[in-house]
């Protein structure tokens, strides 16, 4: 399921009649942690291969087309990873 790895954790709970409740910083977490991921296993590489990912991840969020303009056009990790990290604290 693209950009919700907690989705099995939510079908779960819901089986077992308990609410399950992801908030926009946990998404980020997410996205962050993914795509360090990215990063780990193919290198800088990581960064494009992320950016399919990303729109997922902040769709219905706040200022979600201004964060994903911004992030999708970079080419520099440090920043993507700074605009996931900003988005997280704000």
């Amino acid at each position: 399921i693209w950009a919700r790895p907690w989705k099995l954790q939510e079908m779960a709970a819901h089986a077992a009649g308990k609410p399950y409740v992801v908030d926009d910083k946990f998404i980020l977490s997410c996205a962050l942690k993914h795509f360090d991921y990215m990063l780990a296993h193919y290198g800088s590489h990581g960064l494009y291969m992320f950016r399919k990912h990303l729109p997922f991840y902040v769709r219905g969020m706040s200022a979600a087309g201004e964060l994903r303009k911004k992030l999708m056009v970079s080419n520099d990790a440090q920043e993507v990873r700074e605009g996931l990290i900003f988005a997280l604290n704000a």
